[in-house]
């Protein structure tokens, strides 16, 4: 049983009273061919990747729901505050009468989901299957105070630092680490025109531009909407360009100077070639004097990579978690 399966077994099985084609909208909806085989199905998604292929399965993407739905689901995240905040939205759109699924793996945090459910809603019924469960329940027509508590929770928000996040962003809750020891060691002779890829919330961006003068312009590239939004409060320097993309796939341009801190993580689990498609990304929208600076886990197998695509690099500055890469001239194309 994939994901959807189980996310629609509620509905297949007759477990909810609703007439087959009833509509259905999914906030955070993750591909699955089985959304293909329900007609009416819209989907909330924010992240590139997950939106792309979704789209290219025929499923209507929305930016939001519409009001007094009849029927509303929610794919959980990593983050319990973001999922609190959807089921609040779900909720606040349903009708009356409506029912609200939530699906989500074990290992995201879904029993813990269904205990604050237990505790908020009556009558909530759930089904394991798949290493995951799917919740349904019907809110009714009064709507209890918590669902407003949850909503203000996943509102955009100041950290004492200054820099506004959300709640399921990258390094929702402070600085990354990681981003901080690069921007340690970025030099301020950085010039021309540049592009920060994954930029999240846009830290490495506002960082370097406030202290390298003769950066021209710098693309902020991030696949996580959420995040892309929040950097446009973050960095509002007019040098600054914010681009929604998935850049192991999308046509980025040509820069004099790249930085970045790659993810490595698909989902919950580990994925090393994330980063190093980011690296390949890079190489490829490099010119061919251009220079990169990115910080890795000190485990992450990254020099390979490098070895593969660029003239030379250098390791430049470690500590007991991080390590900082600079490296020049992509091989594909000549030295000038």
């Amino acid at each position: 049983m994939s994901i959807s399966e189980r996310l629609l077994h509620p509905l297949d099985a007759g477990l909810i009273p609703l007439a087959v084609g009833t509509p259905l909208s999914i906030l955070r909806a993750k591909p699955s061919a089985a959304l293909t085989k329900r007609t009416g199905v819209s989907a909330v998604q924010t992240y590139k990747p997950h939106a792309v292929a979704l789209e290219q399965m025929g499923i209507r993407l929305i930016e939001t729901p519409e009001n007094n739905l009849p029927l509303i689901a929610v794919e959980i995240t990593r983050s319990k505050r973001e999922t609190l905040g959807l089921i609040a939205l779900a909720v606040k759109h349903l009708d009356s009468a409506g029912w609200c699924l939530v699906d989500g793996a074990k290992g995201d945090g879904i029993d813990s989901i269904l205990k604050t459910l237990r505790a908020t809603f009556p009558n909530v019924e759930s089904y394991s299957k798949a290493h995951g469960r799917v919740i349904w329940f019907q809110p009714g027509a009064v709507r209890p105070e918590e669902i407003n508590v949850w909503a203000d929770a996943v509102a955009p928000r100041k950290l004492p630092n200054g820099y506004i996040t959300q709640a399921g962003v990258f390094s929702e809750d402070s600085i990354d680490e990681g981003s901080a020891f690069l921007v340690e060691h970025l030099p301020p002779s950085l010039s021309g025109e540049g592009a920060d890829l994954g930029a999240g919330w846009g830290y490495i961006s506002a960082e370097i531009l406030k202290k390298a003068t003769s950066i021209q312009s710098l693309h902020l590239f991030e696949a996580e909407q959420l995040a892309l939004t929040c950097s446009k409060h973050n960095v509002s320097d007019p040098r600054a360009t914010f681009v929604w993309s998935d850049v192991t796939r999308d046509e980025l341009g040509e820069f004099d100077f790249i930085l970045m801190n790659p993810p490595f993580h698909t989902e919950r689990a580990a994925d090393e070639k994330l980063g190093q498609s980011f690296i390949r990304a890079a190489a490829g929208a490099l010119k061919r004097n251009g220079t990169i600076y990115m910080v890795a886990n000190r485990h992450l197998p990254y020099e390979k990579v490098l070895d593969e695509h660029l003239v030379e690099w250098q390791e430049v500055a470690k500590n007991n978690r991080f390590k900082v890469f600079h490296a020049q001239c992509p091989k594909s194309k000549p030295r000038g």
